[in-house]
């Protein structure tokens, strides 16, 4: 019989007892409020926060060109400078370049390629809109009537968390 009530005092103590904190939320919770269904949900790490900020990986773009030849090429999204300046590279050879050289790199923006009678602009803004327009502006402040739009593109930011 002792065996009896021993047993059954220690499968009472192995049984996990849960504690409520006011609102009836288990330790580490607290009650959301402005809701009319009870619920609960972790408690903040810090301040008023109840999301961590997102967090943003920088995206890469570049434009190669081989002058004699007129041709170009581009990389996009790239994450790291080297990989969008090597793909641009490798785009301007794959499409007949030879002496493929690095025009223009940039990172979490717009770059827009202008071209008129005599040359050749590359443009970046925050937009292609933005980078449009600065860039006609520039082609005509130079005099050019033939200013025209070659290429466009953006490399934005991503979102990792």
């Amino acid at each position: 019989m002792k065996w009896r009530v021993r047993a059954l005092v220690l499968s009472g103590l192995a049984i996990p007892a849960f504690t409520f904190a006011e609102g009836g939320c288990p330790t580490g919770m607290t009650p959301y409020q402005g809701s009319n269904v009870a619920s609960c949900g972790p408690i903040p790490v810090s301040g008023d926060t109840w999301a961590a900020e997102p967090q943003w990986a920088d995206r890469w773009g570049a434009i190669a060109g081989d002058a004699g030849r007129g041709v170009a090429g581009a990389a996009v999204e790239r994450p790291r400078k080297h990989d969008a300046e090597k793909d641009a590279i490798a785009a301007c050879r794959a499409r007949g370049g030879v002496r493929c050289v690095i025009e223009v790199t940039y990172a979490n923006q717009c770059v827009v390629t202008i071209r008129w009678a005599t040359g050749t602009q590359h443009v970046r803004a925050v937009s292609i809109d933005s980078a449009t327009e600065s860039g006609l502006a520039l082609c005509r402040q130079r005099g050019d009537r033939g200013c025209r739009v070659r290429y466009q593109a953006c490399s934005f930011p991503a979102r990792i968390r």
